[in-house]
């Protein structure tokens, strides 16, 4: 990207760019596919979208795993999941 996006356009690109992964995702990684945005930049975004998930009750949460980011799912439908697995 050319331009650097706004803190509010910047979030669902963030979204994209995590959910599409299998991998945690360091801020590092991340300015560096979006480009013209410091690596400070995204952790305070990604803190928001971090309070965004937790403050609305979604079966994930975003985690910072191994220096980056990753979604994961919450530890009850973790339980389920393995459950319906048998």
């Amino acid at each position: 990207m050319k331009n650097s996006p706004s803190h509010a356009g910047l979030l669902p690109i963030l979204e994209c760019l995590l959910f599409a992964t299998d991998r945690p995702l360091k801020a590092e990684e991340l300015a560096g596919i979006i480009g013209a945005i410091k690596p400070s930049a995204i952790k305070k975004a990604l803190e928001k979208l971090s309070e965004q998930y937790n403050a609305s009750g979604h079966g994930f949460y975003l985690a910072e795993v191994a220096g980056g980011y990753q979604f994961r799912t919450i530890r009850d439908i973790r339980i389920l999941s393995r459950s319906s697995e048998r």
